[in-house]
C-alpha cells in the first residue's frame, strides 16, 4: 500500500507524497457531503462543527470577519502561485528577488523577467491565463482577488446569499487576499501591496467605497502565503496586522519612512490611515497575532523548514526584532539562522538584538484567537485557538504573566480533520472557520464552518453579549456605556471605550480608570480609551499622571504604556523615570520602551541600571536597549566601551545598532567575545553600518575566537574588495596557527571573489559586490598553497589555481595528479588545472595515462575520461567500452554520458547497441535511466537512437517510467530531500527525530516499501493509498452522502474518519457506491526532474531503520 497521509505540505519533496491533486471531484464532493452533514463533537470536547456555508460553494477561503449582524466577510485567493507567483517554482530567480527593495522594483523585475518571448512553456502556476499565446507579465494580471460577504436573510442559520463584495485587486505585483476584518462600518482587507477599506453605504452586498490606505509591502516573490493577514482592532483603537517576510518600504502620509525589506513585520495605523508605524519586526510569517486581555500581542510563528528547526510561540511587543531575514532561507543549515541558533528560546550566550521566542511550538500555525471572554463554553475560557494547517489540528492553551514575559499551559488538541485557515468569532459566541478543504492547491472551492459548544451555546451571559453587539453602542447611555467597560467580554469592553471615544468623554473614563470599585479589566479599558484621547490630543495627560503610582502593578503598567504616546511636557517625561525601578518586571519593561519612544535624557542612567540587572531576562533587554536607543546619544553608548559590565557593553552595541551609528566599531576591540560578535553582527548583517566594515576587516590580522566574528570579519574584507583586503584573508588561510575552519573559510572566500556571488556568503543577503582583480596576490605564495597538506584546503587551493588560471609549474601539478596518497578530489582538481593550460607540457601525457589508468580512483579517472573530449573521442569511446565491461555501475553511467557527449559515429554505434538490449530488457537497472538519456540527447543526429529512444518511451517499461527504478544517487537524494526548495521535505515529514510531525515518520520505508511501490508513490499518487489516508465518497442505498478518509476495512464494514475527527462505521450491505480513494498528493514528476526522482527513491529505498529491542539492566543496576 502506499505511503500517503491527510496532511500535507505545498511543496515537500516527501512532503510532495502528501499534497493534493489539484483537480479532484470526487475528493471535492465527498469533503462537502461529509461537512455538510449533522454536526458531531469533537472527541474529548464538547466543541461542535458545522458547515455554515453549505451548499454555498466559499472558493480557496483565507480568512474570515463577522459583523455586529452576522453578516461573514470572507478573503479568497485565486492568484495564490498561479499569479501571486512562488520562488519555489522560479528557482532561477532567487537571488534577484532577494534583491528587491521596493513594490516598484518587483514591477520592474517581472515585466522584465516575464517579458512577452521569454518563457516557451508554462512553469510552475504560471501560464497563459489571459490566452493570448504569450506566457508573460500580463498573465499575471488575468486573476483577481475577491471578497465575498455571506447572508443569511431569511434567519434560519445559514447563508442564502453571496455577493462578490469587492475584486479587480489584479496588477502584477499583487499578492493573495490573506486578511479581512469589520470594524466600525468599514471592511479593511489585506492584499498587497495594499491595506485597502471599503464601505456598503447602500447595503447590496457590494463595496461602493474603496480607498488605499496604506501601499508598499510584499517587494519579494518569496513563499506563497508569507503575505499579509491577522487584521485586528487593538486595544489603542489601531488597525493592527502582520506581514509575513516579503518585506515592507512604506513612506506614511505624514512622510516617514519604513523600511525592512526581508522581514516579516506587526503593524499598524488608525483606522483612517494616518500615522502608520512597524510595531515589531524580525518575524517570518506570522499569521495571525492576538492581543490577550491586557493589551498584549501574542502569536505562533512558522518555521523555516530547516532541519531541527521548529516553529516558535512569540511574544511581540512594541520595536522588538525576533532575528529572522528571508535571506535566510536559501542558505540552507549554513545560515546564522541555524548555525548561531537564532531561531531556539532562551539559552546562554544567545545573541542580544533579537527577542528569542517563549518556547517553541508546533508545525503548521494559522489562524489564532483568544476567547474573548464570554465565547464557546466553560471548556474553553481563557484559552487561545490556534489552527494548523495542513494537519488539520485546532490547539487551545493558556497564558500567564511570567514576569515580563509569558508562559502558557500544556496544549490541549480541540478537534482534528479540518483544513482550517482563518478565524473569527460571531456576536453570538460561536467561532467561525475558514476551511481550505483539501490542502495546498486551489480548486475553487471551500466551506466556512461554524464552531461552538453544545454545553455554551445557551448560556445568559453570551445571549446578553449577542444582543448588545448586534445593537451597537451609539444609542446606548453615557452610565450604560461606563458599566460595559467591566464587561465579561472584550468585545464589550472594547466598544464602550471607543464609543467613549468617540463622544469625547474624557472625565467619565478618567473616572472609571482611577477607580478602585472598577473591575480591573474595565480600569484597563477606560485607561485604553484615556489614551486614543491623548494620542488625539483631545485629553490632558496630567490627570493620568497619578496612576503611575497605583498600587496595582497592571495599572501602572497601562498607564505608562498610554503615556509614551501622549504630547508630554519635559517635566512630565521625567515622571515616567521612576517605574524603569519599579518593583514590577512588566512595568519596568513597558517604563523602558516608553521612555525609549519617548525619548527622555534622563531615563539613560536608569535604563543602564536595568540592563545591568535584568540582562539575562529576554524581554526586559528589550525593553532596556529600546530605552537606550531612543533615548542616549551615540557618544553616550559608546563611551560605555570600558564599562566593567558586560551588559552594559552589549547593550550600548545593540543600541548603536538600531541606531545605525559607526562608532559601534569601537566595541571590536572588546575583551569578550560575545560583544565583539555582537558589534559584528551589527556592522555586517543586513544593510548593516557599511562606515564600520573597515573596522571590521581588521580583524583578519588578529584571528578571533569567536566564529560568527571570524566568518564576518573575512567577508568585510571580501565585500570591502580591495588587493589588500584579499591579502589579508590569504594570509590568514595560510597561517598554520589558525583554526583550522577560518582558514577554510578565508580560502572559499578568495575562490567565490573572482565571480562574487550575489547572495552574501555569510547571511545570505542581496549585494552587488565589485571587488578589485587579485591574481597578482597569489603568485608570491603558489609554492605555499601548493604545499597546503590538510585536505579541505588543499582542493580549495587546486580550485583557486584552476580559476584564477595561475601559472603553476607543470611538474607542480603533474606530481599531484599522481600522488596516490593525495585525495581523488585534489587530483581531479588538479588535472582539469593542467588540462585547462599546460596540454603542451610534455608532463601532460604522463599526468592523463595515470589518471585514465584502471587503478585509477573512479573519480579521477572519470575526470581523465572527460579531459579527452572534443579532442580524442576514439580513444575516449575505447575507454567507454572498457569500463562498461569491467566498471562498477556509477562508472558505467560515467561513461554511458561520456559516448553522448563524443558525438562521433563510433559512440553512436556504441550507444545503439545499448539502446538495443534497453529494448530487451536486458541491461542493468542502474544504466537504463542514462542509455535513455544518451539515446534522448543524440536525437538530432542520429535517427536510429531517435527511434530506439520513442520505443522505449511507447513501451510498458517506459510509460511506468521504469529507469527510474534504480541507480539513483542516495546521498544527492538526501540533499534533495533536506534543501530543495521546490520539495521542503523536511516540513512534512520526519526521518527519526529531524522534520515535521505533520506527515509520516520515513525512517524505515526502505524496509516496507521496494523501489517500484516507492517511485510509483511518486509518480502516480493515487494508484494505491494506505489505510489512514486519501479522501472518498460513500454514497448509501439511503440517499446518504458520507466522505472521509479509509481507516479499515473488513468483510462487512468500511470505517470512515470524517473531517471533523470522528470515526464512522459502515455495513457494506447499506453501501451503494464507493469512489477510489484520492490522495491530496500530486504527480511529482514536474516538480522534481526525472534524474531528482530517481535520487529521491534510491534515498527513500536506504531508509531501513529498525528500534532496537530494550534490554533489561542486570539487576542491582
Amino acid at each position: 500500500m502506499k505511503l500517503s497521509t491527510q496532511t500535507v505540505l505545498s511543496l515537500g519533496l516527501l512532503g510532495t507524497l502528501l499534497l493534493p491533486t489539484a483537480d479532484a471531484p470526487a475528493a471535492d464532493n465527498a469533503q462537502r457531503a461529509a461537512t455538510s452533514a449533522a454536526p458531531v463533537s469533537a472527541s474529548g470536547t464538547d466543541l461542535v462543527f458545522k458547515n455554515w456555508s453549505s451548499p454555498i460553494n466559499v472558493p480557496d477561503p483565507v480568512a474570515c470577519s463577522v459583523d455586529p449582524k452576522g453578516r461573514v466577510y470572507v478573503a479568497s485567493t485565486a492568484r495564490r502561485k498561479v499569479a501571486d507567483l512562488d520562488i519555489r517554482e522560479h528557482a532561477a530567480w532567487i537571488a534577484d528577488d532577494v534583491g528587491l527593495r521596493s513594490v516598484e522594483e518587483k514591477a520592474a523585475f517581472l515585466r522584465s523577467a516575464l517579458a512577452p518571448g521569454k518563457l516557451r512553456h508554462p512553469r510552475g502556476g504560471l501560464k497563459d491565463h489571459n490566452g493570448d499565446g504569450s506566457i508573460d507579465w500580463k498573465d499575471l494580471t488575468a486573476i483577481s482577488e475577491r471578497i465575498y460577504q455571506l447572508r443569511d436573510t431569511d434567519g434560519d442559520g445559514v447563508p442564502d446569499k453571496m455577493t462578490v463584495f469587492a475584486e479587480g485587486f489584479n496588477s502584477e505585483v499583487t499578492g493573495i487576499a490573506a486578511g479581512v476584518l469589520y470594524h466600525d462600518g468599514w471592511v479593511y482587507a489585506t492584499i498587497a501591496p495594499d491595506l485597502w477599506r471599503f464601505k456598503d453605504t447602500d447595503d447590496d452586498g457590494v463595496a461602493d467605497v474603496r480607498e488605499i490606505l496604506v501601499h508598499g509591502f510584499g517587494l519579494h516573490l518569496n513563499y506563497g502565503g508569507h503575505d499579509m493577514h491577522g487584521l485586528s482592532v487593538g486595544p489603542d483603537g489601531r488597525i493592527y496586522w502582520s506581514i509575513g517576510d516579503k518585506g515592507v518600504n512604506v513612506t506614511s502620509r505624514e512622510g516617514r519612512h519604513f523600511f525592512y525589506p526581508n522581514e516579516g513585520c506587526v503593524l499598524r495605523v488608525e483606522p483612517d490611515g494616518s500615522n502608520f508605524e512597524v510595531f515589531a519586526h524580525g518575524l517570518r510569517n506570522v499569521q495571525e497575532p492576538a492581543f490577550d486581555d491586557f493589551g498584549d500581542l501574542l502569536g505562533v510563528d512558522n518555521d523555516a523548514d530547516f532541519k531541527g528547526e521548529k516553529e516558535r510561540f512569540v511574544y511581540i511587543p512594541e520595536a522588538s526584532d525576533a532575528g529572522w531575514r528571508c535571506n535566510y532561507q536559501y542558505m540552507g543549515n549554513r545560515t546564522a539562522w541555524m548555525l548561531e541558533r537564532l531561531w531556539e528560546p532562551k539559552w546562554a550566550g544567545q545573541a542580544a538584538y533579537l527577542l528569542p521566542p517563549i518556547e517553541n511550538a508546533t508545525d503548521g500555525p494559522v489562524g489564532f484567537k483568544k476567547d474573548p471572554g464570554t465565547a464557546l463554553g466553560q471548556a474553553q475560557r481563557g484559552m487561545f485557538l490556534l489552527n494548523e494547517f495542513p494537519t488539520g489540528i485546532l490547539r487551545g492553551f493558556r497564558t500567564e504573566h511570567d514576569g515580563a514575559s509569558f508562559k502558557r499551559s500544556p496544549v490541549e488538541i480541540l478537534h482534528k480533520g479540518l483544513m482550517g485557515t482563518g478565524m473569527s468569532w460571531h456576536p453570538d459566541g460561536s467561532l467561525f472557520m475558514t476551511d481550505w478543504a483539501k490542502g495546498y492547491p486551489l480548486d475553487g472551492r471551500g466551506n466556512v464552518f461554524r464552531v461552538d459548544s453544545s454545553a455554551g451555546a445557551e448560556t445568559p451571559i453570551r445571549k446578553e453579549t449577542h444582543e448588545i453587539l448586534s445593537a451597537g453602542f451609539e444609542q446606548r447611555t453615557l452610565a450604560d456605556l461606563v458599566k460595559r467597560l467591566a464587561h465579561a467580554d472584550q468585545r464589550v469592553r472594547q466598544g464602550a471605550q471607543f464609543e467613549l471615544v468617540k463622544r469625547r468623554e474624557a472625565g467619565p473614563l478618567l473616572a472609571a480608570a482611577r477607580s478602585n470599585a472598577t473591575d480591573l479589566l474595565g480600569r484597563i479599558h477606560a485607561i485604553w480609551g484615556y489614551g486614543q484621547m491623548l494620542r488625539k490630543q483631545t485629553a490632558d495627560p496630567k490627570n493620568i499622571l497619578p496612576l503611575l503610582a497605583d498600587i496595582n502593578p497592571e495599572i501602572r503598567s497601562q498607564t505608562v504604556r498610554i503615556l509614551s504616546e501622549a504630547a508630554l511636557t519635559p517635566s512630565q517625561t521625567k515622571a515616567l523615570v521612576p517605574l524603569l525601578s519599579d518593583p514590577a518586571p512588566r512595568v519596568r519593561s513597558l517604563a523602558a520602551i516608553a521612555v525609549g519612544r519617548l525619548k527622555v535624557p534622563e531615563a539613560v542612567g536608569p535604563l543602564f541600571a536595568l540592563a545591568k540587572s535584568d540582562w539575562e531576562q529576554p524581554v526586559l533587554r528589550h525593553a532596556a536597549i529600546t530605552g537606550l536607543a531612543g533615548c542616549a546619544t551615540p557618544k553616550q553608548l559608546a563611551a560605555k566601551k570600558n564599562d566593567p559590565s558586560k551588559a552594559a557593553r552589549l547593550a550600548s552595541v545593540v543600541a548603536l545598532r538600531r541606531q545605525a551609528s559607526p562608532a559601534i566599531a569601537g566595541f571590536l576591540s572588546d575583551s569578550d567575545p560575545a560583544v565583539v560578535a555582537e558589534a559584528a553582527r551589527a556592522i555586517h548583517d543586513g544593510e548593516g553600518i557599511p562606515e564600520a566594515l573597515p573596522a571590521l576587516a581588521a580583524l583578519l590580522t588578529a584571528p578571533a575566537p569567536d566564529e560568527p566574528t571570524m566568518f564576518r570579519a573575512i567577508n568585510a574584507g571580501m565585500r570591502l574588495g580591495t588587493k589588500e583586503h584579499a591579502a589579508a584573508i590569504l594570509t590568514l588561510a595560510l597561517n598554520a596557527s589558525a583554526p583550522l575552519k577560518y582558514r577554510a573559510e578565508a580560502l572559499g572566500s578568495l575562490l567565490a571573489w573572482k565571480s562574487a556571488p550575489r547572495l552574501d556568503r555569510v547571511d545570505g543577503y542581496a549585494r552587488k559586490l565589485q571587488p578589485a582583480p587579485i591574481e597578482e596576490i597569489f603568485a608570491p605564495q603558489l609554492e605555499t598553497l601548493l604545499d597546503l597538506t590538510e585536505a579541505g584546503l588543499r582542493q580549495t587551493a587546486v580550485e583557486i589555481l584552476v580559476a584564477y588560471s595561475l601559472r603553476a609549474k607543470p611538474e607542480q601539478v603533474a606530481a599531484i595528479i599522481m600522488d596516490s596518497n593525495a585525495s581523488e578530489l585534489i587530483r581531479a582538481e588538479a588535472l582539469r588545472l593542467m588540462a585547462g593550460e599546460q596540454r603542451g607540457a610534455q608532463e601532460w601525457s604522463g599526468a592523463l595515462n595515470s589518471a585514465l589508468a584502471e587503478t585509477s580512483p573512479p573519480l579521477l579517472q572519470q575526470t581523465g575520461l572527460e579531459c579527452l573530449l572534443p579532442a580524442e573521442p576514439e580513444r575516449a569511446v575505447a575507454i567507454c567500452e572498457r569500463i562498461l565491461k569491467k566498471g562498477s555501475a556509477s562508472q558505467k553511467q560515467h561513461a554511458i554520458a561520456q559516448l553522448a557527449l563524443a558525438a562521433h559515429p563510433a559512440a553512436d554505434a556504441v550507444l545503439s547497441r545499448l539502446g538495443q538490449t534497453l529494448l530487451e530488457n536486458k541491461v542493468e537497472p542502474a544504466l537504463q535511466f542514462e542509455i535513455l538519456e544518451a539515446l534522448t540527447d543524440r536525437t538530432q543526429a542520429s535517427p536510429t537512437l531517435a527511434e530506439q529512444a520513442r520505443n522505449y518511451a511507447a513501451s510498458e517499461a517506459g510509460t511506468e517510467h521504469r529507469e527510474l527504478q534504480a541507480g539513483g544517487n542516495a546521498k544527492a537524494g538526501l540533499e534533495l530531500v533536506q534543501n530543495h526548495l521546490g520539495a521542503n521535505c523536511l516540513a512534512c515529514h520526519a526521518i527519526g527525530e529531524t522534520g515535521s510531525n505533520v506527515g509520516p515518520n520515513l525512517r524505515s520505508i526502505g524496509l516496507q516499501k521496494d523501489p517500484p511501490y516507492l517511485l510509483e508513490s511518486l509518480l502516480a499518487p493515487s494508484a494505491k493509498i494506505a489505510p489512514g489516508y486519501g479522501t472518498t465518497l460513500v454514497s448509501l442505498r439511503d440517499g446518504t452522502q458520507l466522505a472521509g478518509t479509509p481507516l479499515q476495512e473488513s468483510p462487512e464494514t468500511i470505517s470512515l474518519q470524517l473531517p471533523d475527527g470522528t470515526q464512522k462505521d459502515i455495513q457494506k450491505s447499506a453501501v451503494a457506491t464507493q469512489t477510489p480513494p484520492v490522495s491530496i498528493m500530486p504527480p511529482m514528476l514536474g516538480i522534481l526532474k526525472p534524474r531528482e526522482i530517481r535520487d529521491t527513491v534510491a534515498w527513500l529505498s536506504s531508509l531501513k531503520w529498525v528500534q532496537k529491542p530494550k534490554t533489561t539492566p542486570p539487576s542491582g543496576k
